[in-house]
């Protein structure tokens, strides 16, 4: 199987959706709470063991919020 073509036009794209009953409108929200948000942008370098072996030469670390 191979992609022949792809669909961009948004007005063709919502009007599949609706079709199928996949479209729905998101209402907005509040922007995020900054007390809740790490200080002064912290990050926390964890080691992370995804069990791929020959790996080794990459960044196996995750960064994580404070």
């Amino acid at each position: 199987m191979k992609i022949v073509s792809f669909i961009t036009d948004q007005q063709v794209i919502r009007q599949i959706l609706k079709h199928l009953g996949l479209w729905t409108q998101m209402s907005s929200r509040d922007p995020p709470d900054t007390k809740s948000s790490p200080k002064n942008h912290e990050l926390i370098y964890e080691f992370f063991d995804d069990g791929w072996s020959g790996y080794s030469g990459y960044d196996e670390s995750c960064v994580s919020p404070n």
